[in-house]
C-alpha cells in the first residue's frame, strides 16, 4: 500500500489498503488493526487526500477511545491534525503539537520528520513563518540523525511554501528543484509530481 502510494499508482494502493484492512478485521486483534489504519492514514497523507486521511484517523480514534489504547489515541489524533494542516492549521497545529510530544515521551520518533513538516504547514497557514522555519529545520535534523529520509520531498517542498511566503521566490525555486531531485533518487512519484507542478508555477 505504501509502496504503490509513493510509486503515485493510488489505484493500486486502493487495492492493497482495502485487502490489509479486511485482513485485520477478520483477525480480529484491535492493536494490530490499529496499526494497519494508522499506515491507511500515512498512505492518504502521501496522496495528499484529506478527506479519507480524516475519516481512517476517525475510525482509529474512535477504536482506541472503545478499547482504551493510549499510545495508538495519540498517534490517530497526531495523524488527524496533519490531515487538517492545509485547511484547519489552528486545531491541526494544536492536535499535532499536543500529541507529538506524547510520541516523544514514547521515544516513537519514526514519525517526528513527518509531524514536524505537517506543523510547519499549519504554521505557515497561521503566518507564524519564523516557528514554520524553526519546525522545517528541526525535522531536517532529525531526518538527517537517524537516516529516516523517506518524507524529504515534502519538507523541501513545504519549506518552498514558506520561501515563497517570505518573498523569496529564488529559495522558492531552489528548494522544489531539490524536492524533484530527492523525489526522482527515492522513486516517490506522487512527491515528485506535486512538486514539479508547484516548480512550473514558480518559474
Amino acid at each position: 500500500m505504501l509502496l504503490r502510494a509513493f510509486q503515485g499508482d493510488p489505484a493500486a494502493a486502493d487495492l492493497h489498503e482495502q485487502q490489509a484492512v479486511q485482513l485485520g478485521e477478520q483477525v480480529g486483534h484491535m492493536g494490530n488493526l490499529v496499526n494497519l489504519l494508522h499506515l491507511a492514514a500515512l498512505r492518504h497523507l502521501i496522496d495528499r487526500n484529506r478527506p479519507r486521511a480524516v475519516a481512517v484517523t476517525q475510525r482509529m480514534v474512535a477504536l482506541t477511545d472503545e478499547y482504551g489504547m493510549a499510545f495508538w489515541s495519540a498517534l490517530a489524533l497526531a495523524l488527524k491534525g496533519a490531515a487538517l494542516a492545509a485547511t484547519e492549521p489552528e486545531p491541526a497545529l494544536a492536535l499535532i503539537r499536543i500529541n507529538r510530544k506524547k510520541l516523544e515521551a514514547a521515544r516513537a520518533f519514526y514519525l517526528h520528520p513527518i509531524l514536524l513538516c505537517f506543523e510547519a504547514e499549519a504554521l505557515i497557514g497561521l503566518r507564524r513563518l519564523g516557528e514554520a522555519e524553526q519546525a522545517l529545520d528541526e525535522a531536517h535534523s532529525h531526518a538527517d540523525r537517524s537516516g529516516c529520509c523517506w518524507w524529504d520531498p515534502e519538507l523541501h517542498r513545504i519549506g518552498a511554501m514558506l520561501a515563497r511566503d517570505a518573498g523569496d521566490v529564488a529559495l522558492a525555486k531552489e528548494e522544489l528543484l531539490r524536492a524533484v531531485e530527492i523525489a526522482e533518487s527515492q522513486g516517490s512519484e506522487g512527491m515528485r509530481r506535486r512538486a514539479a507542478a508547484e516548480l512550473a508555477e514558480v518559474t
